[in-house]
């Protein structure tokens, strides 16, 4: 069992690497502004309307939407699957001593919630940008509400392991106590 901890967290270990290398590589190397004004795309927004889309858009220029699309094509759709291993084995590994219950299965399922909702979002995004300057309502608000859900997941997912991590520390903090008395 040691030599199965220790191999997840070798993993473990590796994704985070790789979510270190996407967030503070990757990601900044994207980096898109207009008239001196750093520009949001939608993916780190919660949610938008179709009058910040078409700005944004038009904002960007021909070259920033080439290369909101490749971002968005290539990179984006590695992402999700990084964080989503990563988030399920921390889970894994943070519950490895409780009993498997369906309420503990179904929350380590969350992080592949995260990514199906990315990945939707970047689909959507996708065809906006191939719409372009022709985006309609429909599909700025299809986009906006997946991204909404991804983040509201993400919210979820980051205060569960906050909670787990407390109690952990609670476990060990009343383990050492205990030994001492």
């Amino acid at each position: 069992m040691q030599h199965t901890l220790k191999n997840k967290l070798f993993q473990l270990l590796i994704l985070f690497l790789l979510l270190l290398t996407f967030n503070l590589l990757l990601f900044p190397s994207f980096e898109y502004s207009y008239a001196g004004e750093k520009l949001r795309i939608p993916d780190i927004r919660f949610s938008y309307s179709p009058d910040e889309i078409k700005l944004l858009f038009n904002q960007l220029g021909a070259t920033g939407r080439m290369l909101y699309t490749f971002q968005t094509a290539v990179v984006d759709m590695i992402y999700p699957l990084v964080y989503s291993l990563f988030l399920f084995m921390l889970f894994g590994v943070a519950n490895s001593n409780k009993k498997q219950t369906k309420m503990i299965k179904a929350i380590r399922l969350m992080p592949f919630g995260i990514a199906l909702f990315d990945y939707l979002e970047n689909f959507n995004s996708l065809q906006m940008l191939s719409d372009f300057p022709e985006i309609t309502a429909f599909s700025v608000a299809t986009g906006s509400l997946f991204t909404s859900i991804k983040w509201i997941l993400v919210v979820f997912t980051v205060l569960i392991l906050l909670a787990i991590a407390v109690e952990l520390l609670l476990k060990y903090v009343r383990k050492r106590l205990n030994m001492l008395n």
